[in-house]
């Protein structure tokens, strides 16, 4: 069985997007109530390119920030 939720619009308790009458405020819902937010969570993937983005800053500050370079062996 599909569980979507959507908000209710009186209370703003999430109800299941085929309710008739909410169940908390037992109010009766409107037959085509629009989505006032989408079902998944949009910061998981703003999360993870942000951590993905300081991860590879760091990264890179670290490796290239030392001023460190490759030199000749003097004694060869």
């Amino acid at each position: 069985m599909d569980k979507k939720t959507q908000r209710c619009p009186y209370c703003q308790e999430d109800i299941y997007v085929n309710a008739i009458v909410c169940r908390y405020c037992r109010r009766d819902l409107p037959p085509d109530i629009p989505p006032l937010r989408p079902t998944e969570p949009t910061w998981i993937p703003l999360l993870i390119g942000a951590a993905l983005v300081i991860g590879v800053t760091t990264l890179l500050r670290s490796n290239l920030g030392t001023g460190t370079t490759v030199e000749e062996d003097p004694h060869e």
